[in-house]
């Protein structure tokens, strides 16, 4: 009889271990961990019972740590991918802190940061392309010359900022030379308007030789 309660108890004890390692198979460890208690308590002579209890416990906990680590990589790869750059980068050094045995991290933290400045880069080359076309079309010519040439200085990877230039240095170099004209033509109608007709000729024939593009100078003379 007694070795009859002795074959039922070691039985009952391999059960219990039997269960106790389906339960780590299938990642129940919450459930493993509490067979494993009972174990113990109706066990108390079998040591290993403890270990594995340990064991146990360090399995749950690292499998809800890589759980957790899983879950903020997630989260971190949404927020790039709706260019929440800035949060991106913070959440990533985050994970550099708590998560210090993933080296994958700096990695994210790079891209994360490269995409980031990508991302500011571009703003800011947009915004002065804005910025310039604006000056452009008030006609601001100078200060238009100014700020293309301080993003070409700043972007000379836009091959296009030099057509840019051209266009804002042609542009400028064209109302000088209206401007000029405006002005030498309305001191040829003053010198008309006093009837200084010999001043008046000479002013005409520099007009004429200086700007030959206008038309209406042929009608002095």
């Amino acid at each position: 009889q007694v070795r009859s309660d002795r074959d039922s108890i070691h039985n009952a004890y391999e059960e219990g271990r039997r269960e106790v390692a389906a339960l780590m198979k299938s990642q129940d460890f919450d459930l493993a961990i509490a067979r494993l208690q009972e174990l113990a308590a109706a066990f108390p002579e079998e040591p290993e019972v403890g270990d594995e209890l340990r064991r146990a416990r360090a399995t749950r906990e690292q499998a809800a740590r890589k759980e957790e680590y899983a879950r903020n990589r997630k989260e971190i790869e949404a927020l790039m991918t709706h260019r929440k750059f800035e949060e991106a980068v913070a959440r990533a050094r985050q994970l550099v802190e708590t998560f210090p045995e993933e080296p994958e991290l700096h990695e994210i933290v790079r891209r994360a940061a490269e995409a980031r400045d990508r991302a500011a880069r571009k703003e800011a080359y947009a915004q002065g392309r804005k910025e310039f076309e604006e000056l452009v079309r008030k006609r601001h010519f100078d200060q238009a010359v100014s700020a293309v040439e301080r993003l070409s200085i700043a972007f000379p990877e836009e091959p296009e900022l030099q057509d840019d230039l051209r266009r804002a240095r042609a542009a400028r170099d064209q109302a000088q030379r209206k401007n000029a004209y405006i002005r030498r033509r309305e001191g040829f109608d003053a010198l008309m308007a006093d009837r200084q007709f010999d001043l008046a000729l000479n002013a005409a024939e520099g007009l004429i030789r200086d700007f030959p593009e206008e038309p209406e100078l042929q009608e002095l003379l």
